[in-house]
């Protein structure tokens, strides 16, 4: 499958797109063409919407290469769900991406020289987008995949990406945990106590608000409400920075900066480095969050590896796990430098 080739008049190609299909680094498409080896484009449309779309293709390449990662196997015969796998277990992953509303400028815009000044405000919106996205797979699931027979009585996953804004990077797990389980670290609070020896503390939140005061629900892990949601996937720092960390350019001018979870530590590793010294691995930065109260509940141990946050509850013993280990990517920004002709 070419991705590449353009099959649309230029007009039509998402900003996107036409930024990395121009791009020098001719190794970090490979990658992409990589994470498309053995995807089957069922309908014929895969490559046309990865060139006018763009974010929602290419964080379904990524979930295919992770499938492919953990040895899954998919069978392409069903054109709905976007993946169902039947070895060893069966169970269905839909894609999907939080992206920006009229309001908002979207992730492909140039970024602004600075982080955003209310990170409260930036995580309710960021929440309301992922909300957004999540409430129309669940539907799509009670209206039309829940009757399919190889869907039926079978763990169904959601795979949500945020390409919502510039910086959504920069959510990590802030707004998913809130969405799931109404767990939320207030951060501007911890910012305006200027006391960093102790970790932010979360609080819990019923519901965030919509710039017209309408209340969007959250924790939605927590009851029945979305029991047809086994697990959800979730990586922030699935974006073209992974491919690009991932390429084998020997002569990359790229200097990447990943902060990684210090489990013994306030403060979490950082560190900065050239493309020739960085290292980050396809499933980095990868979190699954199970649902307690899913029908069809995901076993816990289909993505399980030292790099994947996993949370769980833990019937047996009454508690919930963190499969969280020291080193494990939060977010990593990327910076090219681009010598002119």
């Amino acid at each position: 499958m070419d991705l590449f080739t353009p099959v649309v008049d230029q007009s039509k190609l998402h900003p996107g797109f036409a930024k990395i299909a121009c791009a020098r680094n001719r190794y970090a498409l490979d990658v992409l063409q990589d994470w498309a080896r053995g995807f089957q484009d069922r309908d014929g449309k895969f490559v046309k919407e990865f060139q006018t779309s763009f974010e929602p293709s290419f964080w379904e390449l990524y979930l295919h290469a992770v499938l492919k990662h953990f040895c899954l196997v998919v069978d392409f015969r069903h054109n709905r769900p976007d993946f169902v796998v039947v070895d060893p277990v069966q169970f269905s992953i839909e894609a999907t991406v939080a992206l920006n509303d009229a309001r908002t400028a979207p992730a492909h815009s140039p970024e602004p020289l600075s982080i955003p000044q209310d990170l409260n405000a930036f995580n309710e919106e960021a929440i309301i987008r992922l909300s957004n996205s999540f409430s129309s797979k669940l539907s799509k699931y009670r209206d039309s995949y829940s009757g399919l027979p190889h869907v039926a009585g079978n763990p169904f996953v959601l795979g949500i990406a945020p390409f919502d804004r510039a910086f959504a990077h920069l959510e990590v797990q802030r707004t998913i945990e809130a969405l799931l389980f109404g767990y939320y670290v207030d951060e501007e609070d911890y910012l305006h106590k200027g006391d960093s020896s102790e970790q932010p503390q979360g609080k819990q939140i019923k519901r965030v608000l919509k710039h017209n005061g309408a209340p969007i629900e959250v924790g939605l892990f927590n009851s029945g409400v979305a029991k047809e949601i086994s697990a959800v996937m979730y990586n922030s720092t699935a974006t073209w920075g992974k491919a690009l960390a991932l390429s084998s350019d020997p002569q990359s001018q790229s200097v990447f900066t990943a902060v990684s979870l210090n489990k013994s530590g306030v403060a979490p590793h950082k560190v900065t480095l050239p493309k020739a010294s960085y290292s980050e691995h396809l499933i980095d930065g990868l979190r699954v969050y199970h649902n307690p109260h899913s029908a069809h509940p995901l076993r816990t141990d289909i993505f399980r590896d030292r790099r994947v946050f996993q949370t769980y509850w833990d019937d047996a013993a009454d508690e919930w796990v963190y499969e969280q280990h020291d080193g494990q990517l939060l977010f990593r920004t990327v910076h090219t430098i681009v010598h002119e002709r």
